[in-house]
């Protein structure tokens, strides 16, 4: 990320045009907004500074048809509605994202706060600008360039995964329609009794409570994903029958991978589709050409034999995901929040841990741990009789799934294992401590320390929250994970101040912004 002073002008100068083209006769803001794809250029603040991403592909706003936004920012992905009732008029309205902890210098959070205060937008020179209520700020967007065509459709985004996905869809629905494959009523009728019967096997009763609306609503749910996996294993079975090959097994049912790169291959030959980006060509045959990526079914087995003979539809004796173990399996460990420990330690592990995208050995590989890596414990569930864990590298990173039989729960100061959620945050919150007293403190760059009153609430291991009083009475939380200060209560309010901390012998140096602490040791840990 690149923070660069700006006159104040200059936005001055954009807030006015787009009040101004809000007067102006525009077109419907179905066809100018509709259907189209967006990625960051710059957000301007009223604070005189510029933020430019590093990567703009990491930061999409898509606007679609149905009046759904779909956002990445970073790390991270969003969804919400976007209102548009007149020209040039713009809201959006129920905006949640994933909480994945981005890396550091991360625009992650000024980027997701925007949207809540926008009201105007205009499009100029082909960029879109958004302006909001409160601070006056104006993000601006370029339109996600052409990267590819698929039947004369052009597909228009920066991110190589949704390219990929808007590629197949449109090939896989003209061949499903060629090849008069889809899910018949009864097949979907079958497929969400056998669902139910394994939720019930389960224990997962949760829908009996639901009010006949939300259960209306769950049915049409259930029906849709019904509908969706029945045609994709009946398209995979078609296509198999058709190019043969290997196969690999995902998540919703098997891949036969080889013949989806001869159908490919045989579609872009005829033309059906082109791929413009070199770039985005590359990572888009790259999961059908990289072996090292995929785990194949072994050639000639049974399990390849059998892969396309029974139905998803029809009733299995046994649920992947929610059976019992069968013995010499390993149990699913707890979630943090369910007991489990709270992070997980890399160990017994040659060359490497692969964080993939999903819980299968096939799914894209995220990144890649080596031993001793700390990770955060999301939980952990069997697929396919193998573990996996959702985690999140120790501060920050993707997220997704690892074996869990290559994770120790990480040792803490203590030298203990802690489980359990960390309450010391919400304990701090309530003014539940454990201890109170004074650290030395500077709130301006160049004054010199005095002391500042401080509580701590503490989960144990080195898990702490420390809020100190500043002489004007405010509050600032500085956040512990495994004895090492990882954060502070930073927000849009105070321009989101950088955090930095050292620690020197038993104390820790830390900095937020123009402020500066000093926390001993013994008030994380104790004693």
């Amino acid at each position: 990320m690149k923070s660069v002073k700006k006159i104040t002008v200059l936005l001055f100068m954009l807030v006015v045009f787009v009040q101004a083209n809000m007067g102006q006769a525009a077109a419907d803001p179905a066809d100018s907004l509709a259907g189209t794809s967006w990625r960051l250029v710059r957000i301007m603040s009223m604070d005189d500074t510029t933020y430019t991403p590093d990567d703009p592909s990491r930061y999409i706003l898509v606007f679609s048809t149905d009046g759904k936004v779909q956002i990445r920012a970073d790390c991270n992905s969003g969804t919400g509605e976007w209102v548009s009732p007149e020209p040039n008029s713009l809201t959006f309205r129920q905006i949640a994202s994933t909480k994945a902890l981005c890396p550091p210098g991360s625009l992650h959070d000024r980027f997701m706060d925007q949207f809540v205060w926008v009201r105007s937008y205009v499009i100029r020179d082909g960029n879109l600008f958004l302006a909001t209520m409160a601070d006056g700020s104006i993000t601006e967007f370029e339109s996600a360039p052409l990267v590819a065509t698929v039947y004369g459709t052009e597909i228009r985004t920066a991110d190589p995964e949704e390219m990929q996905a808007k590629v197949l869809n449109l090939l896989f629905d003209e061949y499903a329609r060629q090849q008069g494959i889809e899910a018949t009523d009864a097949e979907i009728d079958a497929f969400v009794e056998n669902m139910r019967q394994e939720k019930r096997a389960a224990g997962l009763t949760a829908e009996d409570n639901l009010t006949p609306e939300e259960a209306a609503q769950a049915e049409k749910m259930e029906r849709a994903m019904g509908r969706s996996i029945i045609r994709q294993w009946k398209l995979n079975k078609a296509l198999y029958h058709q190019y043969g090959g290997r196969i690999i097994s995902q998540q919703f049912g098997p891949e036969p991978l080889d013949a989806y790169r001869h159908f490919l291959e045989a579609a872009q030959t005829a033309g059906d589709f082109t791929i413009y980006d070199t770039t985005m060509a590359e990572k888009f045959w790259r999961y059908f050409t990289d072996d090292s990526i995929h785990s194949f079914l072994p050639r000639g087995s049974e399990e390849e034999q059998q892969v396309f003979v029974k139905p998803p539809w029809e009733p299995s004796p046994l649920d992947r995901d929610s059976n019992p173990p069968r013995a010499g399996e390993e149990e699913a460990p707890a979630s943090a929040e369910d007991g489990g420990p709270i992070n997980w330690q890399v160990s017994e592990v040659t060359g490497g841990l692969n964080l993939r995208a999903a819980p299968s050995t096939s799914a894209k590989i995220l990144a890649h741990y080596p031993a001793g890596t700390l990770l955060d414990n999301f939980g952990c569930q069997r697929v396919e009789y193998r573990v996996w864990c959702n985690v999140q590298q120790f501060g920050g990173g993707e997220v997704g799934y690892v074996a869990a039989k290559y994770l120790t729960g990480a040792v803490s100061p203590n030298g203990t294992v802690i489980q359990g959620p960390d309450d010391s945050a919400l304990r701090a919150g309530q003014g539940d401590f454990d201890a109170t007293g004074q650290i030395p403190c500077s709130l301006l760059k160049g004054q010199p320390m005095t002391m500042c009153e401080f509580g701590v609430a503490r989960k144990g291991g080195g898990y702490a929250t420390v809020v100190i009083t500043k002489p004007d009475g405010s509050k600032r939380a500085l956040f512990f994970r495994l004895g090492r200060a990882v954060g502070a209560d930073t927000s849009q309010a105070d321009g989101y101040p950088e955090f930095e901390t050292i620690k020197q012998q038993d104390r820790f140096l830390i900095r937020v912004g123009n402020e500066r602490y000093e926390i001993p040791e013994a008030v994380i840990l104790g004693g």
